[in-house]
């Protein structure tokens, strides 16, 4: 019971501090019982396991977080995990993993989310036969994040901790963005919204997140698209270095690098992750320049395609005209 007004409290106080009103939906109801099978992941926040609800045989995913973490304040700590619920509750969108209920014990809470079979994007890519993935998978897992990330902007959350590992992807190739452990809530009226403070992965923090005074925006977000765009394409870090300090550093510097591909038309691409990945947030692409981009649309595809085509045929041809004059 306590954790319902918990949750009902904190996702009504979102509203009434951001003017709007509180769209017709219904807060998750607590309670069930639920049987914890195997780990999936853990970070900063929390453990997730993989769950059966008795009553149904459902499976769910089950965030544990102790309510008590070693070296933080424990208030800070508490409205951190009130702020991860308020998000999930109000998002719902076919790309944001769903939460379902909350559940509260002495010593931590337990967030029952939708089960995406298939792992996480970083996963995906590990196993894939090159160590990368192909440009249609690339396009379409691009094409969910942009919607997912373009949804949650209009709703007033700024995730900051985008990364491959956050990312879920079913057997189908339906994307899911996953935990809000960090996401900071604002005002989505404000078109020159920043915030001030330092959080994300190692890798995929957006350059001004990096030096003082250490702000995020969407742009922040949009960054971190851009490097997981180069993991997927690439198989790797946009910015990889031998240690951390160096690779922030060359994140700072925007001292870019992409890898040779001998075969691989990769023009179009580089262009649109060279534009994301820009140091400064207001010359960086922007979400609607994203979505009309040659390599988004698959213009630049069939382009290249048809360049391919055309190659081959003045090969064949020039190797058909000099047999006859032979």
């Amino acid at each position: 019971m306590r954790a319902a007004v918990l949750l009902l409290l904190t996702y009504l106080a979102w509203h009434w501090a951001s003017g709007r009103d509180v769209p017709h939906r219904q807060v998750p109801s607590i309670g069930g019982s639920y049987v914890l099978g195997a780990q999936l992941g853990s970070g900063g926040f929390g453990v997730v396991y993989k769950g059966v609800r008795k009553e149904t045989h459902d499976t769910v995913a089950i965030k544990v977080i102790q309510k008590q973490r070693p070296g933080s304040n424990e208030e800070h700590h508490l409205r951190q995990v009130q702020n991860e619920i308020a998000v999930m509750t109000y998002l719902d969108h076919p790309n944001v993993v769903q939460l379902f209920e909350v559940l509260e014990t002495d010593d931590a809470f337990h967030l029952i989310m939708e089960y995406v079979e298939g792992g996480d994007l970083s996963r995906r890519i590990r196993r894939s036969e090159t160590g990368k993935l192909d440009d249609a998978t690339s396009r379409s897992i691009m094409r969910q994040l942009v919607d997912a990330l373009s949804y949650c902007h209009r709703s007033g959350v700024v995730h900051r901790d985008l990364k491959p590992g956050n990312i879920l992807i079913d057997d189908k190739g339906h994307v899911k963005v996953a935990d809000f452990g960090l996401s900071v809530r604002f005002d989505p009226r404000d078109e020159d919204f920043s915030g001030k403070g330092r959080a994300g992965t190692p890798g995929f923090m957006a350059p001004e997140t990096l030096v003082p005074p250490y702000r995020y925006s969407r742009a922040t977000d949009v960054w971190a698209l851009g490097a997981i765009l180069y993991n997927m394409v690439y198989g790797s870090r946009p910015f990889a270095r031998p240690n951390r300090e160096r690779m922030n550093q060359a994140i700072v510097k925007g001292d870019l690098r992409f890898p040779s591909q001998p075969g691989f038309d990769d023009d179009a691409v580089r262009d649109l992750i060279t534009g994301i990945l820009r140091q400064s947030p207001a010359q960086r692409t922007t979400m609607p320049q994203i979505r009309k981009h040659p390599w988004y649309t698959g213009v630049a595809t069939r382009a290249s395609s048809t360049r391919k085509r055309i190659r081959r045929r003045t090969r064949h041809h020039s190797s058909t005209t000099s047999t006859t004059s032979t």
